[in-house]
């Protein structure tokens, strides 16, 4: 685990076709939406595209939770905070906390786990990939 953890914050936008009838985000749909704010923090970070999602390897989710405390509201925007808690040999464990004035409405932890495409075993992090999530986060 990390200590003294340095955060990534961006704001996030409930968009309806997400939400249920009543307007909540449907509960599953938490994972879309801080997956493409890490796509956009790893932009930042200069990860790119094609270094994350490289044609023969990958970084797929081995690991994914979410712990909801509120609702959250379509048509609203929310703060996501995106915290690394920590970085193994070959897998990546964020947490992205999703807030508003009223607190915390959702907690969500996803592990990434580096492996080569074919054969799909398991590889360390790539070494420039390291070195950006490092700088980016203060390690």
């Amino acid at each position: 685990m990390i200590k003294n953890l340095k955060t990534l914050t961006r704001q996030i936008f409930i968009p309806f076709d997400m939400c249920d009838p009543a307007g909540i985000l449907f509960y599953g749909s938490i994972h879309a939406l801080v997956h493409r704010s890490l796509e956009q923090f790893l932009l930042e970070m200069d990860i790119s595209w094609n270094d994350w999602f490289h044609k023969d390897r990958g970084a797929p989710m081995r690991h994914v939770i979410a712990d909801y405390q509120k609702p959250l509201v379509a048509g609203r925007f929310y703060d996501i905070h995106l915290s690394l808690i920590q970085l193994g040999k070959s897998s990546i464990h964020f947490n992205y906390k999703v807030t508003s004035k009223l607190g915390l409405h959702c907690d969500v932890n996803n592990i990434h786990a580096y492996v080569q495409r074919k054969p799909f075993q398991k590889i360390n992090i790539p070494d420039a990939i390291r070195l950006k999530l490092e700088k980016a986060f203060q390690l």
